[in-house]
């Protein structure tokens, strides 16, 4: 929302798109070299499936990010848990939570608290963000 009506540089390298607001690198992606591909980042949609959490299973962005490893069979497995626990609306916003978390910590740490999580009683985001 900061940037909305200002100039960015992007720069297309040979094998990265990377987008620059002054001297602060703001965006770095895969370059796709195939005419007409789309690729989304799950990250990218996250605050808008917050307020609209039921767009999530269907989301082709979530595709994605399973197809590139980003999101794991234990994120599923968690989520599972979660929806069971809080239902599907709030289990769903709870993985959303996680997948925020995801932006401050390494996503292997986020993967090891998923799992860890997965092993207590309690199926929260704050369970899961707070487990080493």
């Amino acid at each position: 929302m900061r940037l909305i009506g200002r100039t960015v540089r992007a720069m297309l390298h040979a094998s990265e798109l990377v987008v620059h607001d002054g001297r602060e690198e703001l965006a770095r992606h895969e370059r796709l070299i195939a005419k007409g591909g789309c690729r989304l980042d799950l990250d990218h949609y996250l605050e808008a499936l917050a307020r609209k959490p039921g767009a999530l299973p269907g989301a082709t962005a979530l595709d994605q990010a399973r197809s590139a490893g980003r999101f794991p069979p234990v994120h599923d497995a968690w989520w599972a848990a979660a929806v069971k626990a809080h239902g599907e609306r709030d289990g769903t916003r709870a993985l959303i939570e996680v997948l925020l978390l995801g932006r401050h910590l390494p996503h292997e740490h986020l993967v090891t608290g998923l799992a860890a999580a997965l092993t207590t009683a309690e199926i929260t985001s704050c369970v899961s963000g707070l487990r080493p």
